[in-house]
């Protein structure tokens, strides 16, 4: 008859106990560490209006602390221009866009004929697909993941050495941080690709530009696009009684028909 060892068997168990909170806490530790750190990331963008055969390449910044970032288009060269790491954020002269990451979030201004618009968005729309393909960018490992974001297909490179989980412009939901960009199709290009990185071991304060601004939603500001895109249709721009439509989008698609 087997004779059962009851020693041995609470031994194990608790071992196993023993061994489950030690990896719930080197978890907790991790996140703790990943929460008190503030990361700061340079990128080069290129993209390419094909219609007009326009190249722009600018300089974007990403800063963030694993809850909330905030991140700047350099059209105007502002913070380029200035030869130093401080902080020139207007929402008047550059794209300014705030994520809230937990409460996956976005906040943001864009324009319809020149009229803007303060808009809250989502980023639970990423549906990512991670591959194997890997490179290294700035010395960190990183891997292929491809999502479809509205009507756009997009490739892109993230480490898991960076825990954190965010990216340039409304990239986000990956389990770490997103170094490249790329998407290219008939109507336009673009390439963003890290060139500095800066982490702190510390936790700043990043505040929310649009805190005291009227946002519509994401929704809302496609469907007035959507009105605005109609008329355009039928809006004569010269003698010869030919119309000029309003682009279906660029980086983004608002009209999908």
């Amino acid at each position: 008859m087997l004779k059962i060892n009851h020693y041995k068997i609470i031994v194990v168990v608790f071992n196993i106990v023993k061994m489950k909170k030690t990896l719930f806490s080197i978890l907790i530790l991790l996140s703790l560490k990943t929460f008190s750190q503030t990361y700061e990331v340079e990128y080069s963008l290129e993209q390419t209006a094909k219609n007009i055969n326009l190249i722009t390449n600018i300089k974007a910044y990403l800063k963030g602390n694993g809850k909330y970032s905030i991140y700047e288009e350099d059209f105007e060269r502002s913070r380029t221009n200035s030869g130093t790491d401080s902080e020139i954020i207007s929402l008047n002269r550059n794209p300014i866009l705030y994520k809230e990451i937990l409460e996956k979030k976005i906040f943001f201004k864009d324009q319809i004929r020149f009229n803007f618009f303060d808009i809250l968005d989502s980023t639970s729309v990423f549906k990512w697909e991670i591959q194997k393909d890997t490179k290294t960018i700035l010395n960190y490992k990183c891997q292929k993941a491809v999502c479809e974001f509205r009507s756009r297909k997009y490739e892109v490179y993230f480490t898991t050495e960076l825990t954190f989980s965010d990216g340039p412009w409304k990239f986000y939901g990956l389990p770490g941080l997103i170094l490249e960009v790329y998407s290219n199709d008939n109507v336009a290009t673009f390439h963003f690709i890290a060139e500095k990185i800066k982490i702190k071991n510390e936790t700043e304060n990043i505040k929310n530009p649009y805190i005291n601004k009227e946002l519509i939603t994401f929704d809302d500001y496609v469907n007035i696009y959507r009105k605005k895109y109609d008329e355009s249709l039928y809006r004569v721009v010269n003698e010869n009684g030919e119309t000029r439509p309003m682009s279906k989008g660029f980086r983004e698609y608002f009209i999908h028909e």
